[in-house]
């Protein structure tokens, strides 16, 4: 990763962060210590993508307003493409293993395939395939 290389940093606010720790790790994420304090948890997805997990307070403070109630409304949906339908699978089982929920039906298309998840705390992740030769 070159030093200039932007790096996208997604801030979400959660109830627990031990729980959000837990779930993000069983999908296999790194906990980045270095940056973790008992407001803050950084976890690495690639060198280009990280979410940081802060309590309600230290969002608030962060963001500047109240944090959304995630249960009844989406604001975003985060995708994350993998490499294959089995990684879509192999990634959704793990999250709903670590506490998350399926939050629709798998949505196959034939060229692409997804899983939308919401982990502990309502956020919304959609787990994506995409066949690149037939899209």
């Amino acid at each position: 990763m070159n030093a200039h290389d932007p790096v996208v940093a997604i801030t979400l606010a959660v109830r627990d962060l031990a729980a959000g720790r837990a779930f993000y790790a069983a999908l296999g994420w790194v906990t980045d210590e270095p940056l973790t304090s008992e407001d803050a948890v950084w976890v690495t997805l690639t060198p280009h993508l990280r979410v940081v997990l802060r309590t309600a307070w230290s969002f608030r403070d962060v963001a500047g307003r109240e944090v959304a109630e995630t249960g009844p409304t989406a604001e975003v949906v985060m995708s994350l493409t993998l490499d294959s339908r089995f990684h879509v699978d192999q990634a959704a089982e793990r999250a709903l293993g670590a506490g998350g929920v399926e939050a629709r039906e798998a949505l196959d298309h034939g060229w692409s395939y997804s899983r939308l998840v919401a982990d502990p705390d309502g956020h919304l992740w959609e787990l994506t395939w995409t066949d690149d030769d037939a899209a």
